[in-house]
């Protein structure tokens, strides 16, 4: 899919790095309370190689740039085609906004949350793929 700031990205792209994958959309109230949350553990995990795809569905580009402009979110935003039941919604079989997918290094699925959540369970998904050991 291509970023908001047109930048083509794949998961085969970022293969090797822990992912955390969201999708998201502006008119999600728990969408817009752990976004900024979701900034925090980027910040403090990125040096270990975490990456985050914040993947906006039902949103135009020019509303997912300013909503991440006013929530200061530096990982890259992605536009989902136009919503849910299409798209990577699909694939990823998003039924509830937000959810989120934790993926390690070597590209294996290693926990998923679907709708808000306490930071702490982020905190728990995070660690399981940053430095993740079998």
């Amino acid at each position: 899919m291509t970023t908001t700031e047109g930048v083509t990205i794949s998961l085969d792209d970022l293969r090797g790095r822990p992912v955390w994958v969201n999708f998201w959309s502006t008119t999600c109230p728990a969408c817009v309370y752990e976004m900024p949350i979701m900034e925090g553990k980027y910040q403090e995990h990125r040096a270990s190689g975490l990456e985050i795809v914040g993947i906006a569905v039902g949103n135009s580009t020019e509303e997912a740039v300013a909503f991440g402009e006013a929530l200061g979110i530096s990982y890259p935003l992605a536009i989902d085609s136009p919503g849910v039941g299409e798209g990577a919604a699909v694939d990823y079989q998003v039924f509830f906004l937000p959810t989120h997918y934790f993926i390690d290094s070597a590209g294996i699925v290693r926990g998923f949350v679907m709708g808000d959540a306490p930071p702490e369970a982020f905190d728990e998904r995070v660690a399981r793929i940053v430095g993740a050991t079998d």
